[in-house]
Formats: C-alpha cells, structure tokens, sequence
C-alpha cells in the first residue's frame, strides 16, 4: 500500500467511524447532564 493510498484509506475510516464518535460523544455529554440533575434534586 502507498502512502497515498493509505492517507485515503484513513480517511475513509474517519468518515465511517464519525457517526459512531459522535453518538459516544453525545451519550457521554447526556450522561454528565442527567447526573448533574441528579445531583440537583438531592
């Protein structure tokens, strides 16, 4: 594999992979909201 070809390859795995990161991200941003609330109501 050339470099070229390995530069596009990763490429194409970072936009395979970008929805996943995003759902981690917003599930890890949900969870410090709903402890936040949490940690209000107590």
């Amino acid at each position: 594999m050339s470099l070229l070809e390995e530069q596009e390859y990763i490429e194409d795995c970072s936009v395979c992979c970008s929805p996943i990161i995003l759902k981690i991200d917003q599930a890890s941003q949900y969870n410090k909201i709903a402890s936040f609330n949490e940690s209000e109501t107590t």
